[in-house]
């Protein structure tokens, strides 16, 4: 094995398993309620948080969580994908409308207008 193998096996996943031990303590199975596709929002999210503060040089110390952590968060994102794959568990499509590519232009359903208020 590895030295890299052996850091991950010996130090990295007993110290993810212990966080996500409490982050599910407090979470529990709540990642079912929304399903697959709100992992993957939770994922995009902080993948966006780590690029900033790797690849753009964002400063983070204002940040509640350390690049460090939110990595080991995405890892735990990545379980209960895994999990919820595992399970075959459908997907849920909130009844709301796709995001339309920036290309495609946008009129808002008829009657949206006066119920938003955004006809002034």
């Amino acid at each position: 094995m590895s030295g890299s193998m052996h850091y991950i096996e010996g130090t990295l996943l007993p110290e993810w398993l212990n966080q996500f031990r409490k982050n599910n303590a407090e979470y529990g199975d709540m990642h079912h309620e929304l399903g697959i596709r709100a992992q993957y929002v939770d994922m995009h999210r902080k993948m966006g948080k780590v690029r900033r503060s790797l690849w753009d040089g964002v400063d983070t110390s204002s940040w509640r969580e350390n690049p460090r952590e939110i990595v080991m968060d995405l890892i735990g994102h990545c379980f209960l994908m895994l999990d919820l794959m595992d399970r075959q568990e459908p997907i849920k499509f909130p009844n709301v409308p796709r995001a339309r590519r920036a290309h495609q232009s946008f009129s808002p359903p008829e009657g949206a207008a006066e119920e938003d208020g955004l006809d002034g």
